[in-house]
């Protein structure tokens, strides 16, 4: 996290998977959008949020696609990547 700093940022996080990085993220108040094609890998986040705050409340936002099918949806427009 030192490498980000403590000021929010909005991020957004391609392949995210099962959240590993994503939900350290949010819970130090970055806003994060996870993307990842598989299905199962977000529910996988979504299901850790029954141990944790509701991930929504951190300000994840969840994305089943790919960068390509994303960017051409214009789900997420002008990342900071």
């Amino acid at each position: 996290m030192s490498v980000i700093g403590s000021e929010p940022k909005r991020i957004l996080e391609i392949a995210c998977g099962s959240g590993r990085i994503l939900v350290p993220l949010a819970k130090v108040g970055h806003n994060v959008t996870g993307l990842d094609f598989d299905k199962y890998m977000l529910s996988k986040i979504e299901s850790k949020s029954v141990r944790m705050d509701n991930i929504t409340s951190l300000g994840v936002k969840l994305m089943q696609s790919t960068m390509i099918g994303a960017m051409e949806e214009k789900k997420w427009k002008n990342p900071e990547l």
